[in-house]
């Protein structure tokens, strides 16, 4: 929003630029991959495949609790 309050239009920010291909990029590519006991997030440009960031993430591989709702048969 401006100072006045009023929203600015979709046209007022820049939009980022890859540090690779120096193209602007209007989206991000997203891709995911699970490879236990990891799951791997990445981000690229759209463009040229460059990766920006890739973050792996652990993964608990514990089984889950059994369920605490208990039905009569």
């Amino acid at each position: 929003m401006s100072a006045t309050g009023e929203p600015l239009p979709p046209n007022a920010l820049p939009c980022p630029v890859c540090p690779d291909c120096e193209q602007e990029m209007q989206g991000l590519g997203l891709f995911s991959w699970f490879n236990p006991p990891w799951m791997i997030l990445s981000i690229y440009c759209p463009h040229c495949r460059h990766p920006l960031h890739w973050q792996p993430v652990p993964i608990d591989a514990a089984p889950a609790e059994p369920g605490r709702i208990q039905i009569p048969s």
